[in-house]
């Protein structure tokens, strides 16, 4: 089976908890009575929040500034939020322009969470091996390493690429959603998000702010590969300029 949206790994995996579900599944049914509870409890909370979020979100349009910033068109100018009641603490992509958020968060955490899984990924990992090998110097940065290696694994990002990617996309995002949202704060953010592991995201940030970043219409890979060739960052590097971004701020 392959697809958009199934693959055959995909499909082997449901396979394997098949069983699993069922018991789960009946268990829902028969002894919660959770289509009850559902129609009941669960609905009416929905319904509420997305005429709310429809209204608040009205005057957001994300996706020039993606597209912007990223230095290439992303697939459509429509995004499909799905407000669910048991997704939190995540907000998660899950195919082309659609992502799952919960119906608990703030209206600004949807266009927020939308900013950041549309530039996933920000460039071609595989295909382009100019980017690739400027960034895969960092597995000699031991002060990366050991965020890469040493962290919570229920936090994901539990290879090299994975976690260079999501802290290139976190750099990315904090530069377009403190457009929108001047009160969010990156020092505050990358202290307290998945225990603090996201150093290289600080770095890249504090570069891209010196810089003026996309000033000049630099395209994000271009970008990366111009400040290791310039050793604005290079391995060995990242700990001191993390740690000036901190410096002076007070954790409140």
């Amino acid at each position: 089976m392959q697809s958009e949206y199934y693959t055959e790994e995909s499909w082997q995996t449901y396979d394997s908890v098949r069983g699993d579900l069922k018991v789960a599944l009946k268990f829902l049914r028969d002894d919660l009575r959770f289509e009850e509870y559902w129609a009941s409890e669960i609905k009416p909370v929905l319904e509420k929040r997305i005429a709310e979020v429809e209204t608040e979100l009205g005057t957001y349009n994300i996706v020039p500034a993606v597209e912007e910033y990223l230095g290439f068109p992303i697939a459509s100018n429509e995004i499909t939020v799905y407000i669910l009641y048991f997704v939190k603490p995540h907000g998660i992509r899950v195919t082309g322009m659609r992502y799952l958020s919960d119906q608990g968060y703030p209206a600004e955490n949807y266009p927020m969470t939308a900013v950041h899984e549309l530039m996933h990924p920000p460039y071609d990992w595989e295909g382009d091996e100019e980017m690739r090998t400027a960034m895969e110097r960092f597995k000699e940065d031991a002060f990366v390493m050991d965020k890469v290696e040493n962290h919570d694994p229920s936090f994901g990002y539990n290879t090299f690429e994975g976690y260079v990617e999501e802290d290139c996309v976190q750099a990315l995002d904090m530069i377009i959603n403190e457009k929108f949202f001047p009160d969010y704060d990156p020092r505050d953010r990358w202290k307290k998000n998945d225990d603090g592991m996201h150093v290289l995201a600080a770095a890249l940030y504090s570069i891209m702010k010196q810089e003026n970043y996309n000033e000049r219409g630099e395209v994000f890979r271009d970008f990366l590969i111009r400040i290791v060739e310039e050793e604005k960052l290079v391995p060995g590097d990242v700990e001191e300029i993390y740690n000036g971004f901190y410096e002076g701020w007070d954790e409140q």
